[in-house]
C-alpha cells in the first residue's frame, strides 16, 4: 500500500517541481529589465549632445538632465529623491519624463518645477530617436562646452537605498573621469521595448 502511494505521489511531485520552474521563469523574464542593466547611450553617441538644447537660455552651463518614464518604479524612486534635495543651484537641472501613453502627472510637474528643475514632457519614442536614451532612469551630465561628462545609472546595484547622482556631478564638475553607473529600470521606446520584452509580456 505504502509502494503505491509513493507511486501515485511521483506525478504530483514533477508536476509541482514544473509549475516552480515555469514561475520562475516567467517571473525572470517579467522582472528582466529591473533585474539586468540597460544598455546606456555611447559616449560619441552624437545624439546626447541634443541635450544641450534642453537649455533655452544658451547660456552655456552645466546641464544635469534626468530622464525618467511614467510608470516606471525605478524612475520614481529617483524622482522621490530628486523632488526631496531640490535642483542644483547653479547648473540647469531638467527633468525629462518619458510618455508611453499615460496621462502627464500634473502634480508631479509642478512639485519639481517648485524645487527648481525645468520639467520636459516627451513621448518616449521621441526620447530614444533625439537623445539615444533608451532605459530610464538615465542620468546625463554635459559641461558647458557641451562635453558629455557622465552617461549612465544612479547606482551601483539594483534596489540600492542610495541613489549616487549627486556624486556623480560634483566628480564630473571636477574633471574626474567618471565611470557610467548601470542603469536599472524600464525601456524607453519601442525598439528597446521589444529588445527586452519580444513576447509583449509585459
Amino acid at each position: 500500500m505504502s509502494s503505491n502511494r509513493r507511486l501515485s505521489a511521483r506525478p504530483v511531485a514533477a508536476l509541482f517541481t514544473l509549475w516552480i520552474i515555469a514561475a520562475s521563469v516567467v517571473s525572470a523574464y517579467l522582472l528582466g529589465p529591473h533585474v539586468l542593466a540597460i544598455p546606456t547611450p555611447g559616449r560619441r553617441d552624437p545624439r546626447l549632445a541634443r541635450v544641450a538644447s534642453l537649455d533655452p537660455s544658451k547660456e552655456g552651463r552645466w546641464v544635469v538632465a534626468h530622464f525618467v518614464r511614467a510608470g516606471c518604479r525605478c524612475s520614481g524612486r529617483v524622482m522621490d529623491h530628486l523632488v526631496r534635495r531640490g535642483a542644483i543651484g547653479d547648473a540647469l537641472e531638467v527633468v525629462v519624463y518619458a510618455l508611453d501613453g499615460e496621462p502627464l502627472d500634473e502634480a508631479l510637474a509642478a512639485r519639481a518645477r517648485a524645487r527648481g528643475f525645468t520639467f520636459v514632457a516627451v513621448a518616449s519614442d521621441d526620447v530614444e530617436a533625439t537623445y539615444g536614451v533608451a532605459g530610464a532612469p538615465t542620468l546625463v551630465v554635459l559641461s558647458p562646452d557641451g562635453h558629455v561628462a557622465y552617461r549612465g545609472g544612479y547606482s551601483e546595484r539594483m534596489g540600492a537605498p542610495i541613489v549616487a547622482d549627486t556624486r556623480v556631478v560634483a566628480r564630473a564638475r571636477a574633471g574626474e573621469e567618471v565611470a557610467p553607473l548601470p542603469v536599472f529600470g524600464c525601456p524607453v521606446g519601442q525598439a528597446m521595448k521589444r529588445n527586452l520584452d519580444p513576447m509583449g509580456l509585459r
